[in-house]
């Protein structure tokens, strides 16, 4: 009886949800940086470096490691892709550097390395690339982004991916504060120092600018830091009252490695004739509830399956994923969404859960590849204010990696110079820019 009723309920959600199956990829410009997708069909879009899927898209010069890019293109007529790769300023804008000054090889180069998926409900081209290559190598510091064309539309890419180098020219210090002592239960403090003795500073108050990343991901309401006080090449960004900012939660798990059964947090996997249907577990409000631990992605994924032994990039398979947040009415002020890497760390206007009277919930359809993900919900106010602590809570305790990039441009260099880049997580006090997959 009661797989019966979880049956009907996926049917009724999928009848429901028909008016929001294609995926509305407009943004929130505000909330934009480095990665996002433009088109409905191109799904599980992954930069990484070598083959660690988790890892962050970090390069130094003259290494040669390389980034690995991969997705899945849903159009079965297939298309003729070709991607280039521009340089960006600190704020992951496209700047007016000479594309001579920092790549050699060609302008464009065309994706040759396809495969086609086998055995799977939705068929879909698997798409592979690698940065730098033997068409394409990168001279300098700084962001990139790697943009990729339809050939039939080269106004519009189908979608951007970020990745930094940095060359390390920085000494750059983190120090974790827990706030917990001081009674902030909510906040987090990152306090930090670098010393720049191997660059050529005039103005040390003008010429760095430092942004930091929170899991991979910057968020607009971290603000910028500015020098406490200056002591030769040391610059101490420590403050007391400072570089505070909300602790969040750990991510939510879900598992769709599996379709045999139904996996960490999900209720229901169902075959039908349109492919599989998974629904998760009811997504519950965790403000102002106490923190429970629960080791996560910190909102990453990475693709897999447990029920074949070969290719998982192209043997996996897609299934419609549906998100529900019961509630007794619905937020005044408040636009919800389901956020992480699976939404490319974007609001996407397609993953704005919507509230249904009928079922006193929050509800989103997503259709995703066999892998293990985390995802949170986040709030977005009338006054376009990210908040992730809204319907998640924040807490002091919550296991963070917090990343500081610094920036350095003198008045005779014409780009921002990526001089340093460190990370600290909260629970380990250490840094790492690998992912460790133990699941």
């Amino acid at each position: 009886m009661k797989t019966i009723r979880y049956i009907s309920l996926i049917l009724l959600l999928a009848c429901a949800f028909t008016a929001h199956a294609q995926l509305d990829l407009r943004l929130n410009k505000k909330f934009v940086l480095k990665d996002h997708c433009y088109d409905k069909q191109i799904k599980s879009i992954l930069m990484f470096k070598g083959d660690d899927e988790l890892s962050d898209p970090i390069l130094e010069p003259g290494s040669t490691d390389v980034l690995t890019v991969m997705f899945d293109d849903l159009n079965e007529n297939g298309r003729s892709l070709y991607y280039t790769i521009v340089h960006c300023d600190a704020d992951w804008n496209e700047d007016a550097t000479p594309q001579n000054d920092y790549m050699t090889g060609f302008t464009q180069s065309y994706l040759r390395d396809y495969e086609y998926s086998i055995n799977t409900r939705i068929p879909y081209f698997h798409y592979k690339f690698t940065v730098p290559n033997n068409d394409i190598s990168l001279k300098i510091s700084g962001n990139y982004l790697v943009k990729v064309y339809d050939y039939s539309n080269p106004d519009t890419p189908l979608f951007q991916k970020g990745f930094s180098i940095v060359e390390s020219k920085v000494a750059l210090k983190l120090q974790y504060e827990n706030l917990t002592n001081r009674g902030l239960r909510e906040q987090q403090q990152l306090n930090f120092s670098l010393s720049y003795a191997g660059l050529n500073v005039m103005d040390p108050y003008r010429d760095f600018k430092i942004r930091i990343e929170k899991n991979s991901h910057r968020i607009p309401e971290i603000t910028i830091p500015t020098p406490t006080f200056i002591s030769g090449t040391n610059i101490d960004y420590s403050q007391p009252t400072k570089n505070i900012y909300p602790g969040g939660n750990e991510y939510r798990p879900f598992d769709i490695r599996t379709l045999e059964y139904a996996a960490q947090g999900v209720s229901l996997v169902d075959l039908r004739t349109d492919g599989y249907h998974a629904l998760l577990n009811n997504a519950a409000t965790r403000a102002n509830k106490p923190y429970l631990y629960e080791r996560d992605l910190n909102g990453k994924y990475y693709i897999d399956y447990r029920t074949k032994f070969g290719n998982k990039h192209i043997e996996a398979d897609y299934v419609q994923v549906y998100f529900t947040l019961p509630k007794d009415e619905p937020y005044p002020n408040a636009t919800l969404y389901v956020f992480g890497q699976l939404s490319d760390w974007s609001i996407y206007d397609g993953h704005a859960m919507v509230y249904s009277y009928e079922r006193r919930a929050y509800e989103l359809m997503l259709t995703l590849k066999q892998a293990m993900y985390n995802y949170m919900i986040i709030a977005v106010d009338d006054e376009e204010t990210f908040d992730e602590g809204f319907v998640e809570g924040n807490f002091s305790e919550t296991e963070n990696s917090y990343s500081v990039y610094v920036y350095f441009r003198s008045p005779r260099d014409r780009w921002d110079r990526l001089v340093a880049i460190e990370q600290i997580n909260t629970l380990t006090q250490k840094g790492s820019f690998s992912g460790v997959i133990n699941f």
